[in-house]
């Protein structure tokens, strides 16, 4: 990558270069132009193959969606949710990357002064977005194997089960 730091002698030192300009020569000139080249196309390569792998995972993800939606009928994804009590501290799971903002609703929610939720806990359904960013889209949402409406759902099922602790 020095190439790219140095514009005038990228190659080796300036005294050299100096004394090949003194020679009339060109090599190092050459050289530079080559490698220059040679950079161009490698930093291209790895854009394209930064692109390749994003076509590969959405490819993976939709063949996930896919196959989740011929086990459940396209209703519904299995997951296994638990809470516990200790006093006033309340701790929720969830099987996957829950945005920040379902974990501070749930909070909101909650009639203990102490309740948290514990992400990637019982299995892993990937990113959990919150309904704010459904409408914004981005990686997380292109990722999500959940309908918009899950957060909703999840949170019933929490406060219904907080209710019981």
């Amino acid at each position: 990558m020095k190439y790219k730091i140095s514009e005038s002698y990228p190659s080796y030192y300036k005294y050299l270069y100096l004394d090949e300009e003194k020679k009339g020569t060109e090599d190092f000139k050459k050289l530079d132009e080559s490698n220059r080249r040679d950079i161009d196309k490698y930093i291209r390569n790895i854009h394209i193959m930064e692109r390749l792998s994003h076509i590969r995972e959405d490819i993976y993800w939709l063949k996930l969606r896919k196959e989740l939606a011929n086990k459940t009928g396209g209703t519904s994804i299995p997951v296994e949710i638990l809470g516990i009590r200790i006093g006033d501290f309340i701790l929720v799971s969830f099987p996957g990357e829950a945005f920040a903002a379902v974990g501070l609703s749930i909070k909101k929610m909650s009639p203990y002064p102490f309740t948290f939720l514990s992400a990637y806990s019982n299995g892993y359904i990937h990113y959990a977005p919150d309904k704010e960013a459904f409408q914004k889209g981005g990686y997380e949402v292109t990722n999500c194997i959940l309908a918009p409406e899950w957060q909703e759902t999840y949170e019933k099922e929490i406060l219904r089960m907080i209710k019981q602790l």
